[in-house]
């Protein structure tokens, strides 16, 4: 399958793997130029499910080497192109199905610094500009 766009000179893979979801899912998956498709350390992918007829949220970002390389913001971006709210998990609304890992907090954070983020203190949730 040839890649659906590029971000940041990396080659995206963007599908919709809705059959092993209960809800619509877009996947955003990237492979390090020269890397191993089967090696976690060279794919970062991104997967955000549908919460409404507005609204993706992110339910798994992969934190590696690659997401290092502002791919986490680049595709967090791109998703908002096509959809009115993309926004994270929350830590404090957990009712065990969602969470915000340490790595995703600190993506999160550096897009609010850049003014690509804002944060909702209340809901405990980061939306993408």
């Amino acid at each position: 399958m040839p890649p659906t766009k590029t971000l940041n000179g990396h080659d995206v893979y963007v599908d919709y793997p809705s059959s092993h979801y209960p809800k619509e899912v877009t996947r955003y998956r990237v492979v390090d130029p020269g890397g191993d498709p089967d090696a976690a350390r060279d794919v970062f992918e991104a997967i955000f499910v549908r919460v409404d007829q507005d609204t993706f949220q992110s339910d798994n970002i992969q934190a590696n080497e690659l997401a290092g390389r502002d791919l986490g913001a680049a595709v967090l971006c791109d998703l908002k192109k096509s959809t009115k709210v993309v926004r994270s998990s929350s830590n404090k609304l957990n009712d065990g199905n969602e969470y915000r890992t340490e790595p995703a907090q600190k993506m999160w954070e550096s897009m609010v610094r850049r003014g690509l983020a804002e944060y909702d203190e209340a809901g405990d949730r980061f939306y993408v500009k």
